[in-house]
């Protein structure tokens, strides 16, 4: 199946059937065979650039819909994947009404959960679909409206008995974020930060060395390595709760959710981090680089707070045209500010 748009001068095409990548639009490139001259390129959009590996792409401004229509605000009854995965599309909705709220973290829209009984979840998931055996990195952005132990924003388990789990966020008893990686006694890792009312980057790691949760770019917590055989192992994917028949239903703001089933480099991680912090307006604690490795702001001890960009990433489909602080004492707009990023 392919599908072509024309975007300005340039024509982009999309192949929906082939299951070999894990991509979106495609830039077609071509040479003026006379004089050598590459008179356009090509890519494969991608967070941070990072496009080898990429599983999931969820983002709550593109492709959430109702009732088969995609939608700008309001409730939502699936989310589609953003990359071609053909063994995985989209989650749908499980129980209650997630409402896509346009605007809600730095003028981009997010997905809100009541904690009551919204969540979405996909059963009999392989975890192969989304992972490796041991090298995988997740990205994980929202903020969470609770201070009870036990919620879970979203996760993949394969047996809550034995608590074997991926991509699995959840409030731990003290407040502060709890994410689980593989199935044994180091699999626990625990933030320093106090996580409610709070933009945050979530991003889990691991490889043949290590286990580590970074939060907003800081190492917050780091075990020996672990692993789990993902071929064949079927479980629940659920955004909101662990899954619909737990009482873990968790108060909270979704934004974006990404999977690679590879250990990204520091300098991946940190592009990542990058796209997600210049979007959602988050302050990261390092240096931020586009997806071309410039390196756009460099952090020292005296300008490392409140940091927001406005700017455009084509390689990652960013288009921030404005931002603002935390605590929305100070504003950065093209033209003029108005509700929602999307509407500027």
């Amino acid at each position: 199946e392919i599908s072509a748009c024309l975007v300005g001068s340039e024509m982009c095409i999309r192949d929906r059937s082939d299951t070999t990548r894990s991509a979106d639009w495609i830039k077609l490139s071509y040479e003026n065979q006379k004089t050598d001259q590459t008179l356009a390129s090509f890519y494969f959009s991608s967070p941070g650039g990072a496009l080898d590996n990429l599983t999931l792409w969820l983002k709550s401004d593109a492709v959430v819909k109702n009732g088969g229509s995609s939608i700008s605000s309001g409730t939502t009854d699936e989310w589609e994947n953003s990359i071609v995965n053909c063994n995985f599309t989209e989650i749908n909705i499980a129980g209650g009404t997630p409402n896509l709220t346009a605007g809600f973290m730095n003028y981009n829209p997010s997905i809100y959960f009541d904690g009551v009984d919204d969540v979405f979840e996909e059963a009999n998931i392989d975890a192969d679909v989304f992972f490796a055996d041991q090298d995988n990195t997740v990205f994980f952005v929202f903020q969470s409206l609770t201070t009870v132990s036990g919620k879970i924003f979203a996760g993949w388990e394969s047996d809550p008995a034995g608590e074997e789990r991926l991509s699995y966020f959840e409030n731990n008893g003290s407040n502060k974020l709890r994410a689980d990686v593989f199935e044994d006694a180091d699999k626990t890792l625990t933030s320093d930060e106090i996580i409610t009312n709070e933009n945050i980057i979530a991003t889990t790691f691991s490889d043949a060395s290590d286990r580590i949760l970074f939060v907003n770019g800081t190492n917050e917590d780091q075990n020996v390595a672990g692993s789990m055989t993902v071929a064949g192992n079927t479980g629940d994917f659920a955004i909101g709760n662990r899954n619909s028949g737990s009482s873990g239903f968790a108060n909270c703001y979704i934004s974006e959710m990404i999977f690679y089933n590879t250990a990204l480099n520091t300098t991946e991680i940190n592009k990542v981090e990058t796209y997600l912090a210049a979007k959602y307006g988050i302050t990261l604690s390092g240096d931020y680089t586009a997806t071309n490795d410039t390196v756009i702001w460099t952090t020292d001890a005296t300008y490392q707070n409140d940091i927001i960009v406005i700017g455009r990433d084509d390689k990652e489909e960013l288009l921030q045209k404005q931002s603002k602080t935390t605590d929305d004492s100070l504003k950065v707009y093209i033209d003029a500010l108005v509700a929602s990023n999307g509407a500027n």
